[in-house]
């Protein structure tokens, strides 16, 4: 991913996530939310959380998804774990697309970053 949207991804999540939220993005635009304070080392247990429960399963609970617009910046797809979800930027999306081609795009994202645990930024 070149510098300008990885750029644009980050400042993306850094939009959306409450301020007190610790997250970790990874480089396809999902986003592990680690809820516990006594984490110390966020970006580890983002990647154990991601590799567990972030690869796809066609016909499982791993293979759902749900979609939810975020303004004109794109969707967020929601996965079988709350704390795990991608953001599919509108760029990356043909407009009108429907919310299944949406969430197949974001499925396909997550099922890369678990295997690829390339991370882009840490927040807040």
């Amino acid at each position: 991913m070149n510098n300008a949207p990885a750029a644009a991804l980050v400042d993306s999540i850094r939009s959306i996530m409450k301020a007190d939220r610790r997250w970790v993005l990874f480089d396809h635009g999902t986003v592990v939310v680690v809820p516990d304070d006594t984490v110390e080392d966020v970006t580890e247990v983002a990647k154990l959380k991601l590799a567990t429960d972030g690869p796809v399963a066609p016909g499982t609970a791993a293979g759902d998804f749900s979609v939810s617009a975020v303004e004109d910046r794109g969707w967020i797809v929601g996965s079988h774990d709350p704390d795990i979800f991608t953001f599919v930027p509108a760029s990356k999306v043909k407009p009108g697309s429907s919310d299944v081609a949406v969430g197949l795009a974001g499925r396909t994202a997550r099922g890369a970053d678990a295997d690829g645990q390339q991370v882009l930024a840490v927040g807040p």
